[in-house]
């Protein structure tokens, strides 16, 4: 067996990917990164706009509210992949402590099979929601699939990180990188 070692990128302190998937993953969560810190940059203009419109013109926009609601919404599930990537999402670690090593690698299988039937679950539900929506939204009169299909995106993003990154250390397994 090989005995390659992962190489850390110094500019971005991140691991450098074998695979396509792995590269693929990457444009990925860099696109997702990118949409969001524009959408936070877009939330923090509206409520700005909000605020200044209130408190010395005294006629705020009815819609600025809404669309920063809405955008907020698209920037938690978007941001929710990047955090699933990474596995930061909130996790109990007093209970991983008490495994023993040899059980831990069938705990974490057993973890990311269970968020994979979440992700599957929020998939097929997003689906139905979407199909029986018929909602207008008040101030800004768009349809409201806009807002709820948010979380297909998110969750299909999540599934596509799984996916992808299991690709990536398959290949990496296979090439004798070490883990």
């Amino acid at each position: 067996m090989n005995n390659k070692q992962e190489v850390a990128d110094p500019a971005t302190t991140s691991v450098k990917r074998v695979s396509w998937a792995g590269r693929a993953a990457d444009v990925l969560e860099r696109s997702l990164a990118i949409i969001a810190g524009a959408s936070f940059v877009v939330i923090s203009a509206l409520t700005v706009l909000q605020v200044i419109t209130r408190y010395l013109l005294a006629a705020p926009p009815s819609w600025t509210g809404e669309l920063a609601q809405f955008i907020f919404v698209w920037l938690a599930w978007l941001s929710s992949a990047i955090v699933f990537r990474h596995g930061q999402h909130i996790t109990i670690d007093a209970i991983v402590g008490l495994i023993p090593y040899k059980l831990k690698r069938i705990h974490e299988l057993f973890v990311q099979l269970c968020c994979l039937g979440v992700l599957v679950f929020f998939v097929w539900y997003s689906f139905e929601m979407l199909e029986f929506t018929t909602t207008i939204s008040a101030a800004l009169s768009i349809d409201m699939r806009f807002v709820y299909v948010s979380s297909l995106v998110g969750s299909l993003c999540m599934l596509a990180f799984a996916l992808l990154d299991g690709i990536e250390k398959y290949y990496k397994k296979e090439q004798g990188y070490a883990q």
